[in-house]
């Protein structure tokens, strides 16, 4: 009895614990009184000091009343998951930035510096050539606008008017062999380029006045003014205008799709050929100028001011023809051929 109380008073100072209490009443073998019962259950419902309670899931089989606070997981304050996603985006647009630029870097890289692309010019800079002798200018362009003025002897001058306004814009190359000026536009402005003819006065040459042209234009305007030589173009869409100009020796005119404006002279010997699959021409005869002109329109009319030269029309041709002298004695001859389109052949007032 002795024993028993003992121990009972052990448990109410709190020395042992619950656990502790009901091991050692059994042990000594003895029921456990209602006093007993009640002081378990109590000490079992309430948490233990530095305790906290846990309710047990529905449904499971055993759960503790109470666990250790040491038990529990640390409690991650608010602002750490926020500032982990800021810190991701962050290096996510870093990562895209640096993809980016790569992209941009090889699109960017085309030939604008192998061997045949000499010097690349920026948005409206300028390059200068010095020649000795009557200077040959080879242009080949695919989609810009030409403009050719005589201007300073012994000196080509370059300009690329707006030509680099868009990023990856095709670059203009000219480089010097000898007297001869080759100037170029590659077109490989990647797939980024703007569509043929979307741009204006993209290329401006001042040449020497005495100049021999060769000029190549895919889609675009050729306008050459003040020029004394031969002069060779060939437009496939667009359209040749030629002002104040001298030409001479063999000179040739084309365009495939637009029209053609002559309003110039000619040298003694001259052979000018003027040829359009579909569009109009027309050409203001020079005074006193010693050439034979022969028109020819398949589809289309010739209508002429000048009574130098004369025009058949047949009723059931759908075409016409034209010819005369300018001179007493010709000695070049112009040759003017239409295959669908108009000819207008007037005098220079």
């Amino acid at each position: 009895m002795e024993e028993y109380e003992h121990l009972r008073q052990r448990f109410i100072r709190g020395e042992i614990n619950v656990d502790e209490y009901e091991r050692r009443l059994r042990a000594l073998r003895r029921p456990l009184t209602q006093d007993d019962l009640e002081r378990i259950a109590a000490a079992r419902s309430r948490p233990a000091v530095g305790a906290f309670a846990v309710t047990p899931r529905r449904g499971s089989p055993a759960a503790p009343t109470s666990v250790r606070r040491s038990a529990r997981g640390r409690r991650v304050r608010w602002y750490v998951p926020i500032l982990g996603g800021c810190l991701m985006t962050i290096a996510a647009l870093c990562g895209l930035g640096a993809a980016v630029g790569g992209i941009v870097g090889a699109f960017n890289d085309h030939d604008a510096n192998d061997e045949y692309m000499a010097d690349a010019f920026a948005e409206n800079s300028t390059a200068e050539f010095v020649l000795t002798d009557q200077p040959t200018i080879r242009i080949h362009s695919e989609d810009d606008n030409v403009r050719v003025a005589a201007a300073d002897p012994g000196l080509v001058r370059v300009t690329t008017g707006g030509r680099d306004s868009e990023p990856w814009g095709a670059p203009f190359s000219a480089e010097q062999d000898g007297n001869t000026i080759f100037i170029d536009s590659d077109g490989d402005g990647g797939p980024f380029r703007s569509p043929p003819g979307g741009r204006s006065e993209d290329l401006i040459v001042t040449v020497p006045p005495s100049s021999l042209l060769d000029i190549d234009v895919e889609s675009g305007s050729v306008d050459v003014s003040k020029v004394q030589g031969e002069i060779v173009i060939e437009v496939d869409q667009g359209s040749i205008s030629i002002n104040s100009s001298r030409l001479s020796d063999d000179s040739s005119l084309q365009v495939d799709n637009g029209s053609i404006v002559i309003d110039g002279e000619l040298a003694p010997d001259t052979e000018l050929d003027i040829s359009i699959n579909n569009g109009n021409a027309q050409f203001v005869l020079p005074r006193d100028a010693d050439a034979r002109v022969e028109a020819a329109v398949d589809s289309g009319k010739i209508t002429t001011g000048d009574s130098r030269i004369e025009v058949s029309d047949d009723p059931d041709d759908a075409g016409a023809e034209a010819s005369g002298d300018l001179g007493d004695d010709p000695t070049s001859n112009v040759e003017i051929d239409i295959d669908q389109g108009n000819v207008t052949l007037s005098p220079r007032q």
